[in-house]
């Protein structure tokens, strides 16, 4: 019976996981569901990441999700989570992938307190640069409310997952300035 188990359940969760297209490599950790949008007939992809086991200041545990997606015609990063993280006016979200600094974008809590999105294109344009070569993403949201919320998400594959993404309503970048060089 164990063996019989040890073969049977692997497929049984397998075709659970994979429903639908197969998984392409370059996705990485990111969930790519590449859908044509039945209103308009565009392409419409969910492009998402998901931790598990988010502490909070009552140690409550859930998920969390970081999307990448285009609304109202922009490119927005959107960071969804089980329960009440904070507000507009006591919140604030704090980040940092692997070794590079940490970074305090503008973000906007919207009504439920469990969503938090980046929607200015220079602090977006900043969290995709950064998240396109690095593998771990490190985040805090704080509120004066709720506590602090900290979680991990594992990222490889963000170029890929960025281009999936923002298909539809490409990120407009500045070029890098120059160093300042020395008068002499």
């Amino acid at each position: 019976m164990r063996a019989f188990l040890a073969i049977v359940l692997p497929l049984v969760l397998g075709a659970c996981v994979t429903e639908g297209a197969p998984r392409d490599p370059a996705d990485g950790n990111w969930i790519i569901d590449r859908r044509v949008d039945r209103i308009t007939g565009e392409p419409g992809p969910k492009v998402y990441v998901e931790a598990h086991g988010i502490v909070g200041r009552n140690s409550r545990t859930g998920t969390g999700i970081v999307q990448l997606m285009c609304f109202r015609g922009g490119p927005i990063v959107r960071f969804a989570n089980d329960f009440r993280v904070g507000s507009n006016t006591t919140g604030g979200l704090v980040y940092r992938f692997d070794q590079k600094p940490p970074h305090t974008p503008k973000v906007k809590f919207l009504t439920d307190f469990k969503t938090v999105v980046i929607e200015d294109k220079a602090e977006v344009a900043h969290f995709v640069g950064d998240l396109e070569t690095s593998s771990a993403l490190l985040m805090r949201i704080t509120s004066l409310a709720d506590g602090d919320t900290e979680y991990q998400y594992r990222v490889t594959g963000g170029a890929h997952a960025v281009e999936e993404a923002f298909a539809a309503c490409p990120l407009k970048r500045t070029a890098p300035r120059e160093p300042v060089r020395g008068m002499g």
